[in-house]
């Protein structure tokens, strides 16, 4: 699993502060997709002990993380597991409409859906897309 970017987001996770990392190598391809370039299987290596690093650099000035792309589940459960054993919270966004019950655990939030350009996306109320905070199960939008 690679990853683009990781970088501080406050918006796609909101009342958290998200250290949000960018996978690469999204199957979906979808038209009209905000971060196009997340197709390319392009990027660094995320291994386990890089995230933990990354992590670690970040802990006590974050409260989330959070993958954008990752349907490599089996090497996300491990990450997950860490950021959870620190006590911080997790978030998935996938184009998945269906994710893998082995991760849904280790997760707080889930959005999960494909982009589909006519149906707009989380600011739309027409969206195909689904956010859930599953520790309530209320849905979240975005303004």
């Amino acid at each position: 699993m690679k990853y683009y970017q990781y970088t501080i987001v406050f918006q796609e996770v909101p009342d958290e502060v998200t250290l949000a990392f960018e996978i690469t190598n999204c199957p979906h391809k979808c038209p009209g997709c905000h971060s196009p370039h997340l197709i390319d299987d392009i990027g660094i290596e995320l291994t386990l002990k890089h995230f933990q690093q990354i992590v670690d650099k970040y802990f006590g000035m974050i409260t989330n993380v959070a993958f954008f792309g990752g349907e490599q589940y089996s090497e996300l459960i491990d990450m997950l597991a860490y950021v959870k054993q620190l006590g911080l919270k997790t978030t998935l966004w996938t184009g998945s409409c269906a994710v893998n019950q082995a991760i849904m655990p280790h997760l707080n939030y889930l959005k999960t859906g494909p982009y589909v350009e006519e149906l707009g996306g989380l600011q739309s109320s027409t969206t195909n897309q689904q956010y859930i905070n599953l520790d309530t199960g209320e849905p979240i939008r975005l303004a």
